[in-house]
């Protein structure tokens, strides 16, 4: 649960019967994201797909598709290094 907002899991809309995307700013091992997704499941929600502005490359990726879950980082931190190098 976060320390802001209403607190909760999952805050918003009730989730039961609905398609949701979990969307995260920076995976590095799943683990926070794999916590939510055991609660949204919880809450009746059916996970299409989950996504990050960065993934950090370190395990998360195989963890969330191993829990069955669609993956789609926005970039990954190889490619913002390559990118970063192109332009030095």
């Amino acid at each position: 649960a976060k320390q802001h907002g209403l607190a909760k899991w999952v805050e918003g809309i009730a989730p039961k019967g609905k398609k949701v995307v979990l969307v995260e700013d920076v995976i590095t091992s799943g683990g926070s994201l794999l916590k939510a997704v055991e609660h949204v499941r919880e809450a009746g929600a059916e996970i299409v797909v989950a996504t990050t502005v960065v993934d950090r490359e370190q395990g998360g990726r195989e963890a969330i598709e191993a829990a069955g879950i669609p993956y789609r980082p926005l970039s990954t931190i190889s490619e913002i290094r390559a990118q970063f190098k192109d332009n030095t």
